[in-house]
């Protein structure tokens, strides 16, 4: 199947990745929200998809749940969509993260 973009994920995103399996948590939603950013689809307003600003500028955020977010950039002119990070809120900004 091909898609709008290809996809590249960060090591730090990898690593939350597993840590979310291990949480249990159902990573075919995960996947699902991907999916439809693969192919260049907006996201259901269930999902609060919205660009983020100051140190993350540039970058976008989503719920899958209301604690697992998704952050990711997508860079148009490589047709790359980039998942940078995914975890709870602790996980992703509190202390100690920029």
């Amino acid at each position: 199947m091909t898609t709008k973009y290809k996809l590249r994920i960060t090591g730090e995103c990898k690593q939350n990745m597993k840590l979310c399996m291990r949480r249990g948590l159902p990573m075919d939603e995960l996947w699902t929200v991907v999916g439809k950013l693969l192919n260049g689809e907006q996201l259901e307003e269930k999902y609060h998809a919205h660009i983020l600003t100051g140190d993350r500028k540039g970058q976008w955020e989503c719920h899958i749940r209301p604690d697992w977010l998704l952050i990711w950039e997508i860079h148009d002119q490589e047709l790359v969509l980039v998942l940078l990070n995914t975890g709870t809120h602790s996980d992703l900004f509190g202390k100690n993260k920029r």
